[in-house]
């Protein structure tokens, strides 16, 4: 059931948003920082740090979820992405859900594909919500989904031993996220004259045949292996992350589909693969 769902959704998918073009202009949503007010920035201070001014890793799940539930009522000025961010960050964060399963099984995955050590992901979980919430607390405000990203990658690669995109666990989530250097400006794409192209997640997968080759197989893989109950458990999830692949270009989306048909003998039946 869930695999016929997923690659019936992934062919149906493509055919609106499938991409052909290994550069891309990439997709941004929001450039301007999100300002939240006094009331607002003093209940997450006191949801996620304790009196002696530390973090509190417990804390982390329901911080994500205060922040979700105000920006949510701050609609149309939140971009989808942001929203979408905030809102699973939380089950990642408590090892919970479809979307943590998806995303730790990726990461675990890719890490041994690539032969490297799996580190504790609870560790890099909370690095990342360390990063993210303490941005919000200085700057008072919620930053583009640009560099909030740039703050999970950056946490991956260190914290997580993960050596490139293809082994971040977001990068079929956030294909055509552009990148931004370690100033938090966005990066202009060096193969390219067009105005505002910038260096998107997928152009740097792309343009590398191992990661492209590391990518595919660690999709493959991870979705293959969810079970049908936790993919099920959350129809939002399963379903954004359908979208994702279906909007990726053919040359990574086509493999990843027929590497799942091949992992599941009547699905690949049914679809005459």
């Amino acid at each position: 059931m869930k695999t016929l769902l997923l690659l019936t959704a992934l062919s149906f998918t493509n055919t609106l948003h499938a991409r052909e073009l290994t550069n891309g202009l990439g997709k941004i949503e929001r450039r301007t920082k999100i300002s939240l007010n006094r009331q607002q920035i003093f209940i997450l201070r006191s949801i996620v740090v304790n009196a002696q001014g530390r973090f509190i890793p417990k804390n982390f799940p329901r911080a994500y979820k205060y922040i979700y539930s105000q920006l949510k009522i701050m609609k149309p000025k939140v971009d989808d992405g942001t929203l979408f961010w905030f809102q699973k960050a939380s089950d990642i964060n408590a090892g919970a859900g479809s979307s943590s399963y998806m995303i730790r099984t990726y990461t675990t995955m890719g890490l041994q594909i690539a032969d490297r050590d799996v580190p504790d992901l609870q560790k890099v979980s909370n690095n990342i919500a360390v990063n993210v919430l303490r941005d919000i607390l200085l700057n008072k405000a919620v930053l583009p989904l640009q560099n909030i990203l740039a703050r999970d990658i950056t946490a991956a690669m260190k914290v997580g031993n993960i050596q490139d995109l293809a082994g971040w666990g977001g990068s079929f989530y956030y294909w055509h996220m552009p990148l931004v250097d370690t100033r938090g400006k966005l990066i202009k794409d060096p193969r390219t004259t067009i105005p505002n192209d910038y260096l998107t997640v997928g152009d740097s997968i792309l343009r590398d045949k191992d990661q492209t080759r590391r990518f595919i197989l660690t999709s493959v893989l991870s979705m293959s292996s969810t079970p049908y109950f936790v993919a099920l458990s959350d129809a939002p999830g399963l379903l954004k992350a359908v979208s994702a692949i279906g909007d990726l270009p053919d040359e990574v989306r086509l493999p990843i589909i027929e590497g799942i048909s091949k992992r599941d003998s009547m699905m690949g039946a049914v679809l005459g693969l």
